[in-house]
């Protein structure tokens, strides 16, 4: 059975967000990108829906620990929800959840020490992990092999499921580290997070692994695979965002608010990676380390992030019980483009571009040659829509040019 639910009630937040500076060229305005934050309830009540992710039919789906169930929610705010079987003391508890490679969901059950597996129209299967404590299932991730990978926060192990339910598990080499985090790595390993060992573990698709110790005491939570090559990931105790290259060479970016509590972690569409702060606020950071900050109504306790299609990201307020969206929009002085502010193949996004044309440029005529030059590039690329160039257009075609600098 399943149950829909339309976007009911919408709570929209709108802030200004990572202006790209000023330069003193005599003109006014800024180039930038603008943030707006979209909230929808989740029917079910308390449901403390702790993992999102974007599935392979375009929509968004996310657990329901306490509601057992599996969501849906539609880009226009519609919630369908999918009952899991009603299994053990308190259901099933499904926690992680991933695209797989055969064009289903999988997650994990901490209830009932199984992985699921759910068909876009809602079909489910479900695979005990014969040695897995309970609640021992975290985290899940597809891998570059076509199988399923997973951690087993009690067990310490790192498991393998592959899409006809056969498992493998491997042992981590430190004690009681506690795997948490995992993702597939731009090198075709999986990575994952030692909450208790204090390092980042790589396994390679024949099951070696191998350890790096992080500098900084902590406790790493969730990790994510940047388009710089590189991993992130969120140390809860120690409040700062990590980096580490595939050889292993980690780099701490403290957060500027104590006690902000990241935990979730993605890559976004603008080439930064955005993070859950469960002190109530979102996070942005960029490749070069570059932290901005969005404050949530208090109590909004978000936890899992991802990335969703058009220039959106999505995460999960356990606090009050909702999926939220945020989408990012290219800022041209005052005059907002409603032009997702994505990211460029060769660096950079469409407003840190259009910001290094006003920086150029001494007279608007130059000014609006560049970004005429640059929209029609980002056009035949397929980047941006003809509604969508002329909205950039528009906007740059004011009689004052805006004051810019290099940026995000």
């Amino acid at each position: 059975m399943e149950r829909l639910c339309d976007s009911g009630s919408v709570r929209r937040i709108v802030s200004r967000a990572w202006f790209l500076g000023l330069v003193g060229i005599g003109l006014t305005g800024t180039v930038g990108g603008q943030v707006t934050i979209s909230e929808f309830p989740i029917p079910f009540p308390d449901a403390n829906s702790y993992s999102i992710t974007l599935g392979p039919d375009g929509n968004v789906w996310f657990t329901e620990y306490d509601g057992n169930q599996i969501g849906r929610i539609t880009m226009a705010g519609e919630i369908t929800e999918f009952p899991l079987p009603p299994e053990g003391d308190f259901g099933a508890e499904p926690y992680g959840i991933t695209a797989g490679p055969d064009g289903a969901l999988w997650f994990a059950e901490q209830g009932i020490n199984q992985i699921g597996r759910i068909t876009t129209d809602g079909v489910l299967s479900e695979f005990p992990i014969p040695s897995a404590n309970e609640h021992s299932l975290v985290g899940i991730a597809a891998g570059s092999d076509g199988a399923i990978w997973f951690t087993e926060r009690f067990d310490n192990r790192i498991g393998r499921i592959a899409t006809d339910g056969a498992v493998t598990e491997f042992e981590v080499p430190t004690p009681s580290s506690s795997p948490e985090g995992i993702v597939l790595g731009p090198d075709g390993a999986i990575w994952f997070t030692e909450y208790l060992g204090n390092r980042i573990g790589r396994i390679s698709t024949a099951g070696d692994i191998t350890e790096f110790p992080v500098p900084s005491a902590g406790n790493l939570e969730q990790i994510a695979s940047g388009p710089d090559g590189a991993l992130w990931f969120t140390d809860v105790s120690g409040n700062q965002i990590g980096r580490i290259t595939t050889d292993g060479v980690v780099t701490e970016f403290p957060l500027p608010i104590a006690s902000s509590l990241p935990i979730g972690i993605a890559a976004g569409p603008d080439g930064a990676l955005w993070f859950d702060e469960a002190d109530d606020r979102i996070g942005r950071i960029t490749t070069d380390g570059a932290i901005t900050e969005f404050s949530q109504p208090a109590g909004s306790v978000p936890i899992g992030i991802a990335a969703g299609p058009d220039g959106t990201v999505w995460f999960t307020e356990v606090g009050r019980n909702q999926i939220a969206r945020l989408d990012t929009t290219v800022m041209i002085g005052d005059c907002d483009t409603g032009v997702p502010n994505s990211a460029l193949p060769d660096g950079g996004t469409i407003a840190s571009r259009i910001a290094a044309c006003a920086a150029g440029g001494d007279k608007h005529g130059g000014f609006m040659r560049c970004v005429a030059h640059l929209t029609n590039y980002l056009s035949e690329i397929g980047l941006i829509t003809a509604d969508q160039k002329k909205a950039i257009r528009s906007c740059v075609g004011g009689p004052r040019m805006p004051q810019a600098s290099s940026g995000p």
